[in-house]
């Protein structure tokens, strides 16, 4: 499945009475979340809004984790703005995609996640349409609105994404799981890629699809 997915129909599946509304690509203006994160500073303590609209070309490397008590409060008071508080729990879990040297958590919404874990392979290309629900314990709060596979193309040598990390528990090389995640979380978020890991991967690039 290559096509974008669309949110009301992925969520609003085993929800019939949650609203659905129409998606269109034209409401998320091309913007990194670096940008946002500069533009938009979270503030060290508390639940804050944004609910800004956006889209970005990540990489997808798939390791998940439960959303945070905290990181779900703001999921929480975001889905009742919008008016939909039904839809909180479809975000209890959140995955890592890489922005430039940057991994970053994103709230992926029950019934999407099968789909980006079918479409996608670890370094993939992706083009997320996101919203930034708000901050929790001075950290963005990023959720998938939808999502497109763009035609993927080989890493190039100065492609910033380090790829090569080493078999863990028999993990796939190149797949983050929960230890590689554990090390580069910082607080609430997956933090930039560090020396730990960079030395782990042996600062190997791979090439895609070459």
């Amino acid at each position: 499945m290559t096509a974008a997915l669309v949110l009301a129909a992925a969520v609003a599946a085993s929800t019939p009475t949650a609203p659905t509304v129409p998606f269109d690509a034209a409401n998320y203006p091309r913007k990194s979340m670096a940008v946002l994160r500069r533009a938009e500073p979270c503030p060290a303590k508390g639940v804050v809004l944004k609910d800004i609209l956006f889209s970005t070309e990540t990489r997808w490397h798939g390791a998940l984790r439960a959303t945070s008590a905290a990181r779900m409060e703001t999921v929480k008071a975001w889905t009742r703005d919008i008016g939909d508080p039904d839809a909180a729990p479809k975000y209890a879990e959140e995955a890592t995609f890489s922005e430039g040297r940057r991994l970053e958590w994103v709230a992926v919404p029950e019934g999407l996640l099968a789909y980006l874990q079918m479409d996608l392979q670890a370094g993939d290309r992706v083009l997320l349409f996101l919203v930034l629900t708000g901050c929790a314990e001075g950290s963005p709060v990023w959720a998938v609105d939808e999502y497109e596979v763009p035609v993927q193309t080989p890493l190039e040598g100065g492609d910033e994404l380090i790829r090569a990390l080493p078999r863990i528990d028999g993990e796939d090389a190149g797949v983050l799981g929960p230890r590689e995640a554990g090390v580069l979380e910082r607080g609430d978020d997956a933090g930039p890629l560090g020396a730990p890991v960079e030395q782990r991967a042996g600062l190997a690039v791979h090439r895609q699809h070459a």
